[in-house]
């Protein structure tokens, strides 16, 4: 079903789309039978933590630790990642963004290589998304996105010979520095304005009256950081 796109399950069974190697397999009534009663976690017992995926907590995790078995490439990019849902159940999960092709439903940060198979995930939760995480004092002054890096680098097997990728709702100065002295991970990320400490760029206007294909760069020899524009 996940690589054949039908515009609702049923449609696999139905005379016009019927799908042979779906109806060989059961029938509609025993599908739905099996989406009804299929169940991740113990439902009558209470749920004692903060976990709000505490329902499907047991087979994320499983799922999560055989993508971090997976060889690894030495390019990766870490990025928020939607997976679709626009139904009423989900209370304030249910995320909206605007830049995503699928605009509704959980989000996720996600570690994934050029080929885009994904190395690690977690599950975003409010202020209970890092439950279980340690992070030192100087790494919870760094901000959400520093924290989603952070958590999903330190499960990289060869740090040293690793590059990351990550866009302006992530980066830092403070967290590549980080990055680069902790872990030994390189990293590469576009910038706000805002979040460049005070380093000063040609503005607009002069980069238009250079040569095409100029840039305009800062090297920081301090924290091993180049700043391009």
């Amino acid at each position: 079903m996940g690589i054949i796109q039908l515009p609702a399950y049923v449609d696999y069974w139905s005379k016009d789309f019927k799908v042979d190697c779906v109806i060989n397999v059961m029938s509609l009534k025993k599908y739905q039978l099996i989406r009804r009663y299929l169940h991740f976690n113990d439902s009558e017992v209470e749920n004692e933590s903060n976990d709000r995926y505490y329902k499907i907590r047991l087979l994320f995790d499983k799922v999560i630790s055989n993508c971090r078995k997976i060889e690894e490439e030495s390019r990766m990019s870490i990025d928020e990642m939607m997976v679709p849902y626009k139904g009423k159940k989900s209370g304030e999960l249910k995320q909206y963004i605007k830049t995503k092709p699928k605009k509704w439903g959980y989000k996720m940060f996600v570690r994934a290589g050029v080929s885009g198979i994904v190395y690690d995930a977690i599950l975003y939760g409010g202020q209970y998304t890092f439950s279980g995480r340690d992070f030192s004092n100087y790494e919870n002054t760094l901000g959400l996105g520093a924290k989603v890096v952070l958590s999903l680098c330190r499960t990289i097997r060869d740090p040293v010979l690793t590059v990351v990728y990550f866009d302006n709702y992530f980066s830092s100065v403070e967290l590549m520095h980080h990055l680069r002295n902790e872990l030994g991970i390189l990293s590469i990320g576009t910038f706000q304005q805002n979040r460049t400490r005070g380093c000063i760029l040609k503005d607009d206007k002069e980069m238009k009256k250079m040569p095409r294909g100029s840039v305009d760069m800062k090297v920081c020899e301090e924290k091993k950081i180049v700043l391009v524009k």
